[in-house]
């Protein structure tokens, strides 16, 4: 299963504070959807350049995080309080989500319409991009 993530581009390395402990900080960048398009529209209300990454992940695996079947994640959120989607909201460990590649990189307002995705390659209606 590919799960996505719209995300702002890190400008650099981010040290996080021990308030940084709460279970709502701990479960940041590890939001993602099988929604392609729901991912582009939420790159929309990101400022400045953000880019769409991608996971894949072995079915049963990924079933294991979606939101609509975890009512707690093991750092002790409530996704499904949290969740507009949660039939295609999966929050997953960091160590998955540390591994997602980069899909597309945007940097203006209008995130290029996607034609068809297949894992690391994303075709476009005006162009294609590896």
């Amino acid at each position: 299963m590919l799960l996505y993530r719209a995300q702002s581009v890190p400008s650099g390395l981010k040290i996080r504070s021990p308030q940084d402990n709460a279970p709502a900080t701990r479960a940041r960048g590890r939001w993602f959807t099988e929604d392609l398009e729901s991912a582009y529209r939420h790159a929309e209300r990101i400022e400045g350049l953000r880019q769409i990454v991608c996971i894949e992940l072995a079915d049963d695996v990924a079933e294991t995080f979606r939101v609509a079947t975890t009512p707690v994640t093991p750092c002790g959120l409530e996704p499904i309080h949290h969740s507009a989607a949660p039939m295609s909201d999966f929050v997953i460990p960091r160590f998955f989500a540390d591994q997602a590649e980069i899909v597309e990189a945007v940097a203006d307002e209008d995130a290029p319409r996607v034609v068809s995705v297949d894992f690391g390659y994303v075709a476009f209606a005006d162009r294609q991009a590896a």
